[in-house]
């Protein structure tokens, strides 16, 4: 006998869950509508699994919050024997089209609670049960949560939070040392062992505003013996080729705009943030702060008390979100709310207990 572990999402918005109807070409249970799910492929995690097959089957990005159901089943033939886990989860941008994999889904809808016993009860009775039971661990949690209104806004760091490092697997990545960055310059030939104590001079200059970006880029020019066009195209290079956008929690992000003030409190020297601060933050966010601009870089009090200033508001109406503890010690301190920064999962979770939702 095979046996087969799947997850399952409950993907749920403004009081309806998302159902879709298995193609007609399908071995099992063809024409059934069913939530959305796949198989875990081998070393993948639940929620890695699960984002994956949701984007291949209906072509949007969710974020996986907990699971709440699970159970088990037989084919028709008892040749195999599959494990479901069924997990509540999102849409990260509620904007997001829907387009079903003809293969696996012929129409899709989105359903109440009353519904949901009338499309399930035919085929698919225990995701059926899964769905109800999602909708009554749902309800409370709506109706009793309202939405967190003494918190007015929320400011987000940007390295380590919304852009990651590719090197997952170091701590010391380029986002959380200027060294580390350095020495990515040697992938492109440069020599900077013996040059990194004079290029983390500049840098720290750089970084609160003592030296412009030109004087920057002249300076690392006479360390690194390269025109200064070239040290900037080579940090953009670092940078663009060393870290990814975390897309999701971007577009997660901006949907709780309707009710929140959003906001960037980020140190960046003067090569890192053309690629770091991407021009759509200043058109998207209500206020930034970036070190680089200014005169002063966290874990600097002044740092915190100058995107306080410019969002208009009270310390204590802010939620601070970082992955830096030292950072968030200096944050509570000033008596603004931190939350640690881990990843998307975790994060929307931390938010979802203190009653922070999206639209």
């Amino acid at each position: 006998m095979i046996q087969k572990i799947t997850a399952v999402v409950f993907l749920y918005q403004d009081n309806k869950v998302l159902i879709a109807k298995r193609a007609d070409s399908k071995k099992f249970l063809p024409g059934g509508w069913e939530l959305p799910w796949g198989h875990i492929e081998f070393a993948e995690t639940m929620e890695e699994g699960l984002i994956r097959e949701i984007k291949e089957e209906i072509n949007i990005d969710v974020i996986i919050e907990n699971p709440f159901h699970a159970f088990t089943y037989t084919n028709d033939d008892n040749t195999k024997h599959t494990i479901e886990v069924v997990y509540f989860a999102r849409m990260s941008n509620p904007n997001q089209e829907i387009r079903l994999n003809p293969e696996d889904h012929s129409e899709y809808r989105w359903i109440n609670e009353e519904e949901a016993k009338d499309f399930f009860l035919q085929k698919n009775k225990e995701e059926g049960n899964a769905a109800i039971k999602g909708f009554l661990l749902q309800k409370p949690m709506l109706e009793n949560n309202s939405i967190n209104l003494d918190i007015k806004a929320l400011i987000f760091d940007i390295g380590g939070v919304l852009f990651l490092a590719k090197e997952e697997n170091n701590e010391k990545h380029l986002l959380s040392s200027f060294r580390r960055a350095c020495l990515h310059l040697n992938d492109f030939g440069i020599d900077t062992y013996d040059r990194i104590d004079e290029l983390f001079s500049i840098y720290r200059q750089s970084s609160v505003w003592e030296i412009t970006k030109e004087e920057t880029m002249n300076q690392m020019s006479n360390v690194l013996k390269v025109s200064p066009a070239e040290v900037e195209l080579l940090f953009k290079r670092v940078y663009k080729e060393n870290t990814i956008e975390n897309i999701e929690l971007y577009n997660f992000v901006l949907s709780l705009k309707e009710n929140y003030k959003l906001a960037i409190l980020s140190n960046q020297f003067h090569l890192s943030s053309s690629v770091l601060v991407p021009e759509k933050y200043y058109e998207k966010f209500d206020a930034l702060e970036i070190s680089s601009d200014s005169n002063f870089k966290k874990p600097d009090e002044r740092a915190f008390l100058a995107i306080i200033q410019k969002l208009g508001i009270k310390a204590e109406e802010c939620l601070f979100i970082d992955d830096k503890q030292d950072n968030l010690d200096v944050a509570e301190k000033l008596n603004m709310k931190a939350l640690l920064f881990e990843d998307n999962q975790q994060f929307i979770s931390d938010l979802r207990k203190m009653n922070i939702y999206n639209k």
